[in-house]
This record gives structure tokens, sequence and C-alpha cells, in this order.
């Protein structure tokens, strides 16, 4: 039994070498046909039998009788283009025959896209551009539409959350209030069509250039300056008057003793800064570089990190990561003891300015409206409870009142 995949390659390969498009000439044919509208051979006054020699004599007379030099008739050079186009047809033996199975069988359903294409006008620059324009415009309010129901459907499909407590009908008409607002955006409109935007975009393009060629009019070009002008405000080098031979030779001995003895001190002083920093000693405007560096320019996960700060300290990166240790040891020394005194202010039941510093920087790290705000901000504060951060707040908040009515 044969599979019908290869029934049905056998019958395309049956049917292949039968199925054969049109031809150029074929189609020139149907389009004549067309056009004279009236059998050939009775255009030519012969019988569908007549053989070539009877073609070609009925072709002869009616060429000279309907010729544009001998005919003055309007339609005379339509009508004598036919008949070349027909005596083209009847002379060549297959055309002929093509020609006596349209009689036959009558004209087939031949209009393809290629019929539309050669019967198509030939449009100009400004008519392709107009319609291209057309096409792009509708294009482009289609996918206006296309967004809008989109964002419908993803606002469609969002579920209104509410809290503990929160009123669900509420929430859901502020839910609705805000799709709305939503939609309102990405609903088309004409103000968002492509024909609008470009005029808009034309307008503002011409009013800009229109602003820069008035502002190129209106400046004022900078005053020249004559030569003479320009000659007084170069500056001229001051006139030395010439002093003796052996006078500047006593100077300029006197000049290289003066290089020549300079103190020791200096290099002395030179070899010890250099000695210091290879031995790891860091001074305070040396250390506050390196923190600024360390922080700012060069952040924690950047490449090559240490290299780029010991190069732009001028000091090797083994110096530069001990003394990052040393100030990370001393930060934690620092925080260290500043939680002990805390805890020594708490026991006594006072706020210390650490603790008060903590309680203004966490004020600030969770604002009103953050969920379990006073918890996180007594996590901050180790060693006090909810209640007390809560009531030091209400202190300071009625410490700022009575301030600001005194000084009212």
């Amino acid at each position: 039994v044969m599979r019908p995949s290869l029934a049905w390659l056998a019958l395309m390969l049956v049917i292949m070498p039968v199925c054969t498009a049109w031809d150029q000439e074929e189609l020139g044919m149907y389009d004549l046909i067309e056009e004279v509208n009236q059998n050939f051979y009775e255009l030519f006054g012969i019988q569908q039998a007549a053989t070539t020699q009877e073609v070609k004599k009925a072709y002869r007379k009616l060429s000279l009788e309907w010729h544009p030099d001998r005919n003055s008739a309007e339609n005379a050079a339509e009508k004598f283009r036919q008949i070349v186009g027909v005596y083209e047809v009847l002379k060549d033996s297959s055309m002929r025959e093509k020609y006596d199975s349209v009689l036959e069988n009558g004209m087939p359903n031949w209009r393809s896209g290629i019929y539309y294409y050669r019967h198509y006008r030939k449009m100009g620059g400004a008519e392709a551009s107009l319609l291209l324009f057309i096409a792009l415009s509708g294009g482009h309010y289609l996918m206006l539409w296309g967004s809008f129901f989109e964002k419908r459907l993803v606002e469609n499909q969002r579920r209104v959350k509410t809290k503990k407590g929160e009123n669900r009908k509420q929430a859901e008409e502020e839910e609705a209030a805000r799709k709305e607002m939503v939609l309102s955006e990405y609903r088309p409109n004409i103000w968002k069509s492509l024909p609008v935007i470009t005029v808009k975009f034309g307008c503002s393009l011409l009013l800009h250039c229109m602003e820069s060629a008035k502002d190129r009019m209106t400046a004022v070009p900078p005053p020249e300056e004559n030569e003479e002008e320009e000659e007084l405000r170069r500056p001229r080098r001051p006139i030395v008057p010439s002093e003796p031979r052996e006078e500047r030779v006593a100077e300029v001995a006197e000049m290289t003793a003066v290089v020549a003895d300079v103190p020791e001190e200096l290099k002395m002083k030179e070899e010890e800064e250099k000695e210091k920093k290879q031995e790891g000693v860091w001074s305070a405007e040396e250390m506050s570089e390196l923190v600024k560096l360390s922080t700012v320019k060069f952040p924690p996960g950047m490449g090559a990190r240490w290299q780029h700060i010991a190069k732009a300290m001028g000091r090797s990166v083994e110096d530069v990561t001990a003394a990052a240790r040393r100030i990370k040891h001393f930060q934690a020394s620092e925080e260290l003891s500043a939680r002990q005194s805390i805890k020594v202010d708490q026991r006594s039941g006072e706020w210390s300015k650490d603790e008060q510093k903590l309680l203004e920087g966490a004020l600030v790290k969770y604002p009103k409206g953050t969920e379990e705000r006073w918890e996180r901000i007594a996590e901050e504060l180790p060693g006090r409870t909810k209640e007390e951060v809560v009531e030091r707040f209400k202190q300071l908040a009625q410490m700022i009142k009575a301030k600001k009515e005194k000084q009212g």
C-alpha cells in the first residue's frame, strides 16, 4: 500500500509538466483580444482556415488604409497599432493556434497579479509618497489601538490587594480610578496620530530655525581692531640696559655658587620623607585622602581597586592595604566604645548624644508612612524598646513646639 505522502508526490509529478504558466506573448495576446473586441479573422476579412499568404495580403491592404500618414482620422494611429498586433498573432502558427483555442473555449480566468501590475498606472514620486504616508498613518493608528488593548488586558488582570483592616470597597474604587487614569493616557486620539505629530514637529522645527536666524541677525559683531591698536595691546619686553660683560660673568658665577651651596638640611628632609613613606608612616592628610579614594573615587567592587589607590597616592599596594586595615580597626573600636557609652547612659535612663544621633538617622532612614516604622527604628538603637523610642520622639516634638512658641 502506498503511503499518502508518496501518493501526493506522485500526483504532483504527473501534474507539474502539464501546468504551465502564461508567458509574455500570451498575456499580450489576451490584452489585444480585450482591446480589439472583435474577431481577428473578421477584422482582416478572411476565413479562419486562411493561409499565411492570405493573412499577409489582408494585412497589407489594411495597413495602407489605416496608416497615420495616409489616414487623417483621430483613431488612425490606434487602429494601425491594433492591426499590427493582430498580424503578429495570425502569422505565427503557435500563437494562431492559441487564438483559435480562445475562439473555441473562450477567454481564461487570467487576471492574476501580473495583469494588474501590467495595467497599473505608473505614479509619480509625490503620489507614491502620499500613499505611503497614508499607509504609515493607518498602521501607526492601529498600533496605538493595539497598545491600548494590551494595556487594558494587563490592567484587567491585576488584582486588588487590601491590607488587614482596610476597606475593600474603597480600595476597589481607588483601583478603578487609577486604572481609568492609566488607560486615558494610552487611549488613541487624533492628537496622537502620525499626521498631527508630523505637523507639530514641522512647526517646532520651523520656529527653532526662525529663532536661530533671528539671533544671528540681531547678534552684534565684535569690533574690529586696527593694526595700531593691536600693536599697542601686545605686551612688550622691558628694555634692560646692557651690562658690561665682566659684571655678567661675575653674577653668573655667584648664582652657580649659591646653587652649589644648597643646604644639606633640605636634602636630609626629603630623604626622611621618603623613608617615612617606605616605612609606612602616614600623616592625617594622607589618611583622609585614603578614605576619600577608597569610598568615593575607587569604591568596593571595582577591579584592581588597591592598585589604582596605590598609584594615586604614590605608595605600594601592601602599604595602602595595611593602612586601610588600621583605619577599619580604628572605626570598629570607636563604634564599640560608642555602643558601650550608650549602654551606660541607658542604665541611667538618659539619652546620650550618640543615641540622639542614631535616633535622628533612623528617623530619616524610615520616614513617615513606612511599614513597622517604630520597630525598625528601635532595631537601630541597641538596648532601646519601641515604647522608649516613641516616648523620646514625643519629648523631642514637645521641645521643638515649645521652642517655636517661645520664638513666636
